[in-house]
């Protein structure tokens, strides 16, 4: 179970700073920030695979959704009624 976890740990982190180094902001940050950031992002890495996968699933129904015409939540031709 150990080794599975330093594996994650491994990938996570070579590709968050794979991903720190490619997608930069416009300010300057340094290496130690980036390196720090997928240091963390590797030790937190279940939390992470989680949170793409949550990602994913909105992105894939909301794409469902608009292939099937869904209508949004708020119909703006309904009308107002005063009580």
């Amino acid at each position: 179970m150990l080794i599975a976890y330093l594996i994650g740990w491994l990938a996570t982190t070579l590709v968050a700073l794979f991903a720190g180094t490619k997608i930069r902001d416009l300010r300057p940050s340094g290496p130690l920030a980036i390196g720090s950031l997928a240091v963390l992002a590797g030790m937190l890495w279940p939390l992470v695979i989680t949170g793409v996968v949550q990602l994913a699933l909105v992105a894939v129904v909301a794409k469902k959704l608009r292939a099937a015409g869904g209508r949004s939540a708020v119909d703006p031709e309904a009308e107002l009624v005063n009580v």
